[in-house]
């Protein structure tokens, strides 16, 4: 008896050792994290006031959160600079971190940390947390995310380097330079890099929410609340963000600047189009197929160049704006002797000796293409398999190119298989979900209200060019189709609502927050499986 109570007793005590020691390693995960998160967050906050202050020349009163977003563009084009004169390693991305902190540290009087703000900050990491820890690595993370990482780590710009690896040079790889200037030494590499999507999503939700706190005009209270309440739907996995979701939320940010541009234009800041101009030809840069959204930019283009003043008064941005977008072409040119690959009109096979040549450029399209129209889904109805992708067809099975030339009629009959078309009803059935609760907190009025004006009907109309011109070459979701949709949506549903009388109480703090924060635990919920497998596998 006594042996088999020592035995026990040792059992106990192990299992109390090990479950200890699992505690205290899920604790240092958490603090190297959050820590990790910090350093990123705030050395960050010092190029964006930096940007704002000296490049937009912006004084008028600004959330850190806006900030945040703000420093994308100006790393942006640091990564893509560096990169053509040496590999962004550790020592280059610790002196980027560091000149943050000095350029925060000279600027602290420019940032007023109320305690709402302080407030929102520690609140969003709590919510989030599972949203953080639900993560794991993307999909295609091992594919070319880490590898186009270890590249920029082990070596400046590559010439040729689309005839080493196609994928490795597409142009939204542009997001892994911004993300290179992080891969900090003390936190083992890239192994935290997904905190820079986090961080990104994190501070477009916040600023959405402090400007429906801080806005007067009901229009765009109820545009952030759509953009919060779909956002936090759709792109609800940190895992699945990629390259793909960052220029989406771009979008998403210049569709709310362009409403309230063309609804208020006499009321705004005249640093409303720069904006919207800058964020878009960023969202464009992280995501080619985001010249879908080319019409809105031309809005703007064209609103900012009918007056003179604007031009000269943002002028430092215009030329920020012009050099970001020749880094680019840059970029792409040494890569893969295209301007932007893989267009085949702009590329340069007889001319330049690295330069891919057009057969293979249109043959990549052409794949891209007919995938992102059920070209799959076509193939595995001749080549019946168990795979996920047929990459080898038999003769039986049409090339990409004769898929596409058989039309609309041929191609959405396999679209339609694509489990993609669920993310498009999701879009339409939350939008339709919200517009019911507003209107419940509405009177019905059959002459419509001031919310609505002639100037949105056109830009419906501008959207649903975009809408169209998206479904008629790419139409997946991933290619930009969220934003898009999301903006289209929208905007009709501020149309439909304009028809009502909005009860202002739906945005009073109490109901509102408690609409928004019950979005939040239904992204815990989501994301909680996957938090409980990463902790007990200490991942």
């Amino acid at each position: 008896k006594i042996q088999s109570l020592i035995s026990e007793y040792n059992c106990i005590k192990i299992n109390v050792n090990e479950i200890i020691y699992k505690i205290m390693l899920i604790f240092s995960k958490l603090f190297l994290i959050y820590l990790n998160l910090f350093i990123i967050f705030f050395s960050s906050l010092g190029y964006g006031i930096f940007f704002r202050r000296n490049i937009l020349r912006s004084t008028s009163p600004c959330n850190i959160f806006e900030i945040y977003i703000l420093s994308i563009p100006l790393l942006l084009s640091i990564g893509f600079f560096l990169h053509f004169l040496l590999p962004i390693n550790y020592y280059v991305s610790s002196l980027i971190v560091v000149v943050g902190f000095i350029l925060l540290y000279l600027n602290k009087n420019y940032i007023i940390l109320d305690k709402k703000n302080i407030l929102l900050i520690f609140l969003l990491l709590i919510v989030f947390l599972p949203l953080l820890l639900g993560s794991s690595e993307h999909g295609d993370f091992y594919y070319h995310h880490l590898p186009y990482l270890n590249l920029v780590e082990k070596f400046k710009i590559i010439f040729g380097l689309v005839n080493f690896n196609d994928v490795l040079a597409n142009p939204y790889m542009s997001w892994f330079n911004y993300s290179s200037l992080f891969g900090i030494p003390f936190f083992s590499k890239f192994k935290y890099i997904f905190l820079l999507n986090y961080l990104f999503f994190l501070s477009f939700i916040a600023y959405l929410y402090l400007d429906i706190k801080n806005n007067d005009k009901l229009d765009l209270k109820i545009i952030n609340f759509f953009l919060i309440v779909l956002s936090l739907s759709v792109f609800s996995k940190i895992k699945n963000h990629g390259a793909d979701v960052p220029p989406q939320l771009f979008i998403l940010l210049s569709f709310r600047y362009i409403y309230e541009f063309l609804k208020y234009n006499e009321l705004v800041n005249n640093k409303i189009l720069i904006k919207i101009i800058l964020f878009l030809v960023v969202a464009i840069i992280l995501r080619i197929n985001s010249v879908f959204i080319f019409p809105l930019l031309l809005i703007a283009l064209f609103n900012f160049l009918k007056n003179i003043e604007n031009f000269t008064n943002n002028l430092r941005s215009v030329i920020f704006i012009f050099v970001l977008t020749i880094f680019f072409v840059l970029k792409n040119l040494i890569n893969t002797g295209c301007l932007v690959y893989p267009v085949k009109s702009l590329c340069f096979d007889d001319e330049i000796d690295w330069a891919i040549s057009k057969e293979i450029t249109t043959k990549r399209v052409d794949m891209l293409e007919a995938i992102s129209k059920g070209w799959m889904y076509y193939a595995k109805s001749i080549q019946p398999t168990n795979n996920k992708f047929i990459w080898n067809p038999n003769e039986e099975i049409m090339n990409h190119d004769n898929f596409l030339k058989k039309g609309v009629k041929f191609w959405i009959y396999y679209w339609i298989k694509d489990h993609d078309l669920q993310r498009i009803y999701n879009v339409l059935l939350i939008h339709i979900f919200l517009v019911v609760v507003l209107i419940s907190f509405s009177k019905f009025n059959r002459k419509k209200s001031v919310l609505f004006e002639n100037n949105n009907i056109f830009l419906i109309l501008t959207l649903l060019s975009c809408t169209v011109f998206w479904f008629l070459k790419t139409p997946q979701t991933r290619y930009v189709g969220y934003s898009i949709l999301i903006c289209f949506c929208t905007l009709l549903s501020v149309y439909c609502l304009s028809y009502f009388e909005i009860q202002k109480k739906i945005f009073s703090r109490k109901i509102f927050n408690i609409f928004v924060f019950t979005i939040c635990f239904l992204n815990i919920i989501e994301n909680l499986p996957k938090t409980i497998g990463n902790i007990k596998n200490n991942f």
